[in-house]
């Protein structure tokens, strides 16, 4: 459920990942940074990266529309 809320507050984007770590209430970024590519098969930084470029997509496909 923490890994799930984080992933959500990642989603968002104004976070850091240390601050959401400290808000699921993971000990350090390193623990949330380990359990959540255990989870999720990406780290956090990463699946941020990929949610932008999602976005970007998304966008780009309703603007050519």
């Amino acid at each position: 459920m923490r890994l799930n809320y984080g992933r959500y507050l990642l989603s968002g984007g104004s976070l850091t990942v240390m601050e959401i770590a400290t808000i699921t209430g993971f000990a350090d970024t390193a623990h949330f940074s380990r359990e959540f590519r255990k989870a999720f098969g990406d780290t956090p930084s990463a699946f941020r990266a990929s949610e932008r470029t999602n976005e970007h997509q998304l966008v780009a496909e309703t603007v050519g529309r």
